[in-house]
């Protein structure tokens, strides 16, 4: 199956081990049926992929185990075109154009967005850990990157209330 060819293709990596995949298989699983996703998701295995980005980015806690599949899932269903906020957020993870210039990234190519997108939630849970200490940081980051500052208040995004309703399935 595919999770036994993401094993052996990914058992090279240092830090990919076949239980931390193990360990997201769950909420693959729920993520494949619950999301109405775009027809091309599963052919290029885009949600083993993301899964991979977010085990060797190092940043994403255990309790948000996933929610780089909440966040593409919310913001466009992996679909790599999808452009909104009249046409200035684009790509699976509705990227601005200021972080193609900052990261050198293809908005439109998932994978390079899904590693700018975990990589500026690491930079911003330390502001997010300042600013609101009763607030778990990390998910307060993850709001503030997923829809820019509005003010920097302290709250969750909407990928986090998609994922705890996997998470109960």
């Amino acid at each position: 199956m595919l999770v036994a060819v993401m094993l052996t293709m990914l058992s090279a990596s240092s830090t990919i081990t076949p239980q931390k995949l193990k360990a997201y298989e769950p909420i693959v699983k729920v993520a494949k049926t619950s999301c109405n996703w775009h027809k091309d998701v599963e052919k290029e295995g885009l949600l083993w992929e993301l899964v991979r980005i977010e085990i060797e980015s190092g940043v994403v806690p255990d309790y948000a185990r996933g929610i780089t599949l909440a966040a593409a899932c919310r913001e466009s269903r992996g679909f790599k075109r999808k452009c909104g906020d009249a046409g200035k957020s684009c790509g699976v993870f509705q990227m601005r154009r200021w972080a193609e210039i900052r990261y050198g990234i293809n908005r439109f190519d998932p994978l390079q967005s899904a590693r700018a997108w975990v990589h500026r939630i690491g930079v911003v849970t330390k502001k997010a850990r300042r600013r609101c200490k009763r607030r778990r940081a990390f998910l307060v980051a993850n709001a503030w990157v997923g829809s820019g500052p509005k003010g920097y208040t302290c709250r969750y995004s909407r990928h986090w209330q998609l994922l705890k309703r996997w998470k109960r399935k």
